[in-house]
């Protein structure tokens, strides 16, 4: 299989994986699972051209009190997975976490660019969370 982060898309292409992507995230809310790590290197296209999500090994079922957050690739990990990844991560990790990752996956796809890369993680998290409220620093 072809890893997606290596390949250039046509915008037939770009469409035909976005739409097995929403449709493999749709399947796993369903079930209650969030994979919590996913990225283009966990992706995967065989020669028809059908997607493969890989590596569920940080995978976790929605709403459950033992997950922590400060998991998954620091340039696909949402808001809520960074600034929560201490307190409540049980609460703020949910499909939506998965989505946000999605996003960065298909700005990469479209530019060839990781929107958030750094060599060191802390400086993806700066990035990816701008100016942080006060009001989000004291809950």
């Amino acid at each position: 299989a072809e890893k997606a982060d290596t390949h250039r898309f046509t915008v037939y292409g770009f469409k035909r994986l976005l739409s097995q992507l929403l449709r493999a995230l749709l399947y796993l809310t369903s079930a209650g699972i969030i994979n919590r790590d996913l990225k283009p290197s966990n992706l995967a296209v065989d020669i028809n051209g059908k997607l493969a999500v890989l590596d569920f090994g940080l995978a976790r079922t929605i709403g459950r009190n033992d997950m922590t957050g400060a998991v998954g690739t620091s340039a696909y990990r949402a808001i809520e997975a960074i600034l929560f990844s201490n307190k409540i991560a049980s609460l703020d990790c949910n499909e939506k976490t998965d989505m946000w990752a999605i996003g960065a996956i298909l700005c990469e796809m479209l530019t060839g660019n990781v929107l958030f890369a750094h060599p060191r993680p802390l400086l993806s998290a700066i990035d990816i969370c701008g100016s942080i409220p006060e009001q989000v620093l004291a809950k």
